[in-house]
């Protein structure tokens, strides 16, 4: 197993071109994309100057000034794959149920 690459975690600028790119092909030229997770200043600076194809974007915790950073996406509903692409159950063995 290698190690995972922190370039394709979040947006990347390939989703948001094909993404553009299947909106355009089928007629919502209109739609708007927001980019969001994982961005910072530099990250955007990037995308502008790689002319990724976005609209807005949010940077909430690249604000923060400490290094907590946390995301609670649902993944799984009734026991059931409920989650985006790229996101699923990963779980962990230091967490436990609390009733």
């Amino acid at each position: 197993m290698h190690a995972p690459d922190p370039a394709r975690h979040g947006v990347c600028a390939e989703l948001v071109r094909k993404v553009r790119a299947t909106l355009n092909e089928n007629g919502f030229r209109w739609v708007k994309i927001i980019v969001r997770g994982g961005f910072t200043a530099d990250k955007v600076k990037q995308f502008v100057k790689d002319e990724v194809p976005f609209d807005m974007v949010g940077v909430g915790s690249s604000l923060f000034q400490g290094r907590t950073d946390f995301t609670a996406g649902i993944v799984e509903v009734d026991g059931r794959p409920w989650s985006k692409v790229g996101r699923g159950l990963r779980p962990d063995p230091r967490l436990r149920l609390v009733i």
